[in-house]
């Protein structure tokens, strides 16, 4: 069913209901559509829309023919079994506050078009047609930031907006592939083929405690769902296992049903079986991580003994339990995950945390920190420097540059202090991988007194080239 704004559509919604998606040009706000909606994202959302627009509103009334339009692609919806919404709201922080230092700064400004890809950007390619659609009635439309969750559509996604001649600068979608097979897609996002790399230095160190251990790779089951984050991390974080020497057990997956993911029997298979493996690598969404660890800390044959779970990025938007946050680690288990934003080491350098405190409302006046609540999980700085890249090259040599100088412009973006580090796509290849993304290891354990405490093994910030060293990654 379409709305009254003809760039967006009405479309079923995970757990009932309806969703509002494609994109946003009329007078649509999507906060509008969220069930309830008085929960802090659903009011942080609402205030975000609102800026956006005031924002875009002067850049048409005082700077008509010297600006171009940036489209943000993110989950701005909610449903009773999902928060991806908070992804979204903290993402669209970074594209705001972007857009706000650009603005005031710089000659050529910024309007910025939201575009939402649904619960877990299950519509993305409805929103990726649109998109398109509406880019084809607007010059000044010059590129995409977003569409951070890899999925199977991600493919036809890219490929829809190639097809348009728009870039793509994603913060956190962290496929392998993409870059490989498209001219048009940039990601300040470490690929799941490094992030498993960068585990295997932990997996060494694990692999020479015990003689011949075993080890397995508990997967979510891809059959009959749109991820495919899940399937590449499991393809790579296997490749790894298997390369440290690990003995391999065979590889599990596990289903979601109703949003809860369905765990019990293979905790128990594990758990009870003759070779308990040391090491697991979860190729799993952040969401199921706390029915995991309740599994394994209960089932004897596991929570009497000490194991390790390695797994990728999304486990980045955990908020364990050390930080005031609800998710935690079973008393005997250690997990150790990569994370994409290397916060602590580039905040000396950059103006990130200032602009935060000058531009968004709700920061005004505080000391704003790289370790503050919105800003740990490295979602909005992730946003604000993938929108701050695609901006300069749309605005190369402070002239507003057409959509097919940007897309080309984008392989000359050398940005330093950045909220991440460097942002440098000087060194990516037409259909090849680039380096020097910002990178993290975390180890979570619990403490004495029952807290899930994070801490950082090692890292490098956006723009190094450098690779980790089991030395550096030591985990005692």
């Amino acid at each position: 069913m379409l709305s009254a704004d003809r760039d967006t559509v009405r479309r079923p919604a995970p757990g009932g209901g309806t969703e509002c998606v494609g994109i946003a040009t009329g007078d649509t706000r999507f906060a509008a559509y969220l069930p309830g909606g008085a929960d802090e994202e659903g009011r942080r959302l609402r205030e975000l829309e609102d800026l956006v627009r005031a924002e875009n509103a002067d850049v048409l009334r005082h700077h008509r023919g010297t600006y171009v339009t940036v489209v943000y692609a993110g989950p701005l919806s909610s449903s009773t079994t999902d928060s991806s919404l908070v992804k979204g709201a903290e993402e669209l922080a970074g594209v705001y506050l972007a857009q706000r230092v650009v603005n005031e700064n710089y000659t050529v400004k910024l309007r910025v078009l939201l575009a939402n890809g649904g619960v877990d950007m299950g519509q993305q390619r409805v929103t990726a047609d649109a998109i398109a659609a509406y880019a084809d009635r607007d010059p000044t439309v010059v590129g995409v930031v977003g569409f951070g969750r890899d999925l199977q559509s991600s493919l036809d996604v890219t490929r829809r907006l190639q097809a348009a001649g728009l870039p793509i600068v994603s913060g956190t979608n962290s496929a392998t592939y993409l870059p490989k097979e498209f001219s048009n897609w940039f990601s300040l996002a470490a690929p799941d083929e490094h992030q498993a790399q960068a585990l295997g230095l932990v997996a060494r160190q694990l692999r020479a405690r015990e003689k011949d251990p075993y080890a397995l790779v508990l997967a979510r089951d891809t059959k009959d769902s749109q991820d495919r984050y899940t399937s590449e991390q499991a393809l790579y974080g296997g490749r790894m296992l298997r390369r440290e020497h690990f003995r391999m057990l065979p590889e599990r997956t596990y289903r979601v049903a109703n949003g809860k993911p369905e765990l019990r029997l293979h905790a128990q298979e594990i758990c009870r079986g003759r070779t308990v493996p040391s090491v697991i690598y979860f190729a799993g969404r952040v969401e199921d991580i706390g029915p995991l660890m309740t599994q394994l800390g209960t089932e004897p044959g596991c929570a009497s003994r000490e194991i390790s779970i390695l797994t990728g990025d999304d486990l980045s938007k955990a908020r364990f339990s050390g930080t005031g946050g609800r998710d935690g680690v079973a008393p005997r288990i250690t997990l150790y995950h990569a994370a994409l934003a290397e916060l602590k080491e580039a905040a000396s350098s950059t103006a990130f945390y200032e602009d935060a405190a000058t531009y968004l409302p709700w920061l005004k006046g505080k000391h704003v920190t790289y370790d503050a609540p919105g800003f740990a999980s490295g979602q909005t700085a992730l946003a604000h420097d993938a929108t701050r890249a695609l901006y300069w090259a749309a605005s190369l040599g402070d002239v507003r540059q057409s959509r097919a100088a940007t897309w080309v412009n984008l392989r000359g973006v050398k940005l330093d202090g950045m909220a991440t580090g460097t942002i440098d796509f000087t060194d990516a290849p037409l259909y090849g991988e680039r380096h020097g993304h910002s990178i993290v290891l975390k180890r979570v354990r619990r403490t004495p007194q029952g807290v899930s405490e994070s801490e950082v093994l090692c890292s490098r910030p956006a723009g190094s080239t450098k690779p980790l060293s089991v030395k550096e990654c030591s985990i005692g």
